[in-house]
């Protein structure tokens, strides 16, 4: 089998090391390959896991905060909401309060 000699110009450094690596490979056998072991993966699961679990109870601790910044965005919609009536209508609207206890 006979080839054609061709040469090739590179525009960057980083396109001919990426030919010339291209060019010394000469399979997998000769590659080093490199990973984690189950043991490396076990640890950070188990720290992720850990991590959670601390977690949730300070995030507990914000529910409450969040449901009341709710309410107050609901409380501010609808007075505006009444506010707007009012203007429009040039009738009288009020905002009744009940107590609800959540279950």
């Amino acid at each position: 089998m006979q080839f054609n000699e061709f040469s090739i110009h590179f525009t960057s450094q980083k396109s001919l090391d990426l030919f010339q690596y291209l060019m010394n490979f000469q399979g997998i056998k000769n590659i080093n390959l490199k990973g984690f072991t189950l043991i490396e993966i076990l640890v950070v699961i188990a720290i992720l896991i850990s991590l959670t679990l601390i977690s949730i109870p300070f995030f507990n601790s914000f529910k409450p905060t969040l449901q009341l910044g709710s309410v107050t965005r609901e409380i501010i919609a609808d007075l505006r909401y009444i506010q707007q009536l009012t203007i429009t209508e040039q009738v009288e609207y009020c905002l009744k309060f009940f107590e609800y206890r959540y279950p």
